[in-house]
C-alpha cells in the first residue's frame, strides 16, 4: 500500500494554497494561478533529479564499469543512491534530498499553521492576527524538540499514531463533503467555478473516498497492534487522544450554542455565509442551474439554441401570469390603438428574433 495515501494531509492540501494567497482575487485566476505554481514547482524538482542522477551516473561509470546490456537500467536507481557516499558527489544529492523534503513538507506546514491560527483567531478576536501565527509556530518549534533526541526506533509508535490521526481526520472530513453534504452538491460547486461538470469516473471516486479511508485505518489499527513494544503503543494511543483533545476544543463552543438552543441538527447544516466570498457570488450559487452550462435538457431533447434550454415551448416560454381576459385567444385579432397586443405568441417571435 503506498505510503502516499496514508497522508490525508497532503492529498487535502495542494488546493488549499491558492485559497490562503490569492484568496482576494477571482476564484478564476486563483484556481489557474495554484495550477501553475504547482506545475512549475513539480517539473523544476524533476528536471533536477534526472539531472543530479544523470551527474551521478557520469562520476560512477568514471570508476566502475556498467554493462546497460547485461544489467537492467533501473537497478541503477537503486544502486546510485548506496554508492553516493563514495564519490565526491555525495553533497549535491544531499543538497537535492534536503530540498525536495522542503518543497513538500512547507506546503503542509504552512496549511497547517494558517488553519490553526484562523481557528484561534476567531475564538480570540482580540488577539492579532500576526500574533497567534508567531505563538503557533513557536508553540510547534518548542513541542517538536523532544522528538529531536529521541532514538529513531522510539519513534516507530509515534509515526504510527501520527498516520492514523491524519487518516481518522481526512477520512471524517471526506465523510461530511461527500456524504453528508453530497458528492452531486461538491459537483454543482466545481462546475459553477470551472464552467464544467467533472465525469462519472471522479464522482464515484469521490464517493468512495470515506470507504477508502476507512480501510486505511483499519490498516493502521491492526499496525499498531502487531507492535511488541507497549511503550510504543502507549505514545501511538497519546498522540491520537491529543488529536482528538484538540479537535474537540474547537467544536465545543459550537456544539454547546446548538444544545443551548435545543437544536442538535444545526450542527450538521452549514452555515448561511457557506460558499463564495463575494455576496454576489454567493447569490447565483443559490440560483445556479447544472443545465445553463452543460447545455443538457432535462427532457432528453435536442439544443436548438444556445438561448432557450429545450424545444418544450410551453414549458420554456413563461410570462408574468395575466387575467383570464388578458390571455384569452381572441384578443390576437383584436386591433387596438397601440401597436402591442397582449398576445404571448407574438412577445416570443418578437423576443426571439431580437
Amino acid at each position: 500500500m503506498p505510503s502516499s495515501l496514508s497522508r490525508a494531509n497532503e492529498i487535502f492540501g495542494v488546493g488549499l494554497i491558492g485559497v490562503y494567497d490569492f484568496g482576494t482575487m477571482s476564484p478564476f485566476t486563483m484556481i489557474d494561478t495554484t495550477v501553475v505554481i504547482f506545475t512549475v514547482v513539480t517539473t523544476a524538482i524533476a528536471f533536477a533529479r534526472s539531472l543530479i542522477v544523470r551527474s551521478l551516473y557520469a562520476a560512477l561509470s568514471g570508476c566502475i564499469e556498467i554493462k546497460i546490456a547485461v544489467t537492467p537500467h533501473y537497478l541503477l536507481f537503486v544502486i546510485i543512491p548506496l554508492s553516493v557516499e563514495f564519490i565526491d558527489l555525495h553533497k549535491l544529492y544531499v543538497f537535492y534530498v534536503y530540498l525536495n523534503l522542503t518543497v513538500a513538507l512547507v506546503p503542509g506546514l504552512a496549511i497547517l499553521t494558517l488553519t490553526i491560527s484562523k481557528l484561534l483567531h476567531n475564538e480570540f478576536r482580540s488577539v492579532k492576527y500576526i500574533y497567534i501565527i508567531g505563538i503557533s509556530c513557536f508553540m510547534g518549534f518548542a513541542l517538536s524538540l523532544p522528538l529531536t533526541v529521541m532514538p529513531i526506533n522510539k519513534l516507530n509508535g509515534l509515526m504510527i499514531g501520527h498516520k492514523f490521526s491524519s487518516l481518522y481526520l481526512g477520512g471524517f472530513k471526506a465523510l461530511i463533503v461527500m456524504w453528508m453534504y453530497g458528492v452531486k452538491k461538491f459537483s454543482a460547486d466545481i462546475q459553477f467555478w470551472l464552467g464544467f461538470k467533472p465525469t462519472v469516473y471522479w464522482r464515484t471516486v469521490w464517493m468512495l473516498l470515506p470507504v477508502t479511508f476507512c480501510v486505511l485505518i483499519v490498516n493502521k489499527i491492526n499496525e499498531l497492534s502487531k507492535l511488541n513494544d507497549l511503550q510504543q503503543q502507549i505514545l501511538a494511543i497519546v498522540w491520537v487522544g491529543f488529536s482528538f483533545l484538540i479537535v474537540a476544543v474547537f467544536q465545543i463552543k459550537t456544539i454547546a450554542r446548538y444544545i443551548l438552543q435545543s437544536n442538535l441538527l444545526g450542527i450538521l447544516r452549514s452555515s448561511t455565509k457557506y460558499g463564495p466570498i463575494d455576496p454576489d457570488d454567493r447569490k447565483r450559487r443559490k440560483c445556479f442551474d447544472e443545465t445553463i452550462t452543460s447545455r443538457q435538457c432535462r427532457h432528453n431533447c435536442i439544443m436548438l439554441s444556445e438561448k432557450f434550454e429545450c424545444n418544450h415551448l410551453p414549458l420554456i416560454f413563461k410570462r408574468q401570469s395575466k387575467t383570464s381576459n388578458e390571455s384569452s385567444l381572441r384578443h390576437i385579432f383584436d386591433a387596438g390603438a397601440t401597436r402591442n397586443r397582449p398576445s404571448s405568441v407574438v412577445d416570443i417571435s418578437y423576443n426571439n428574433y431580437n
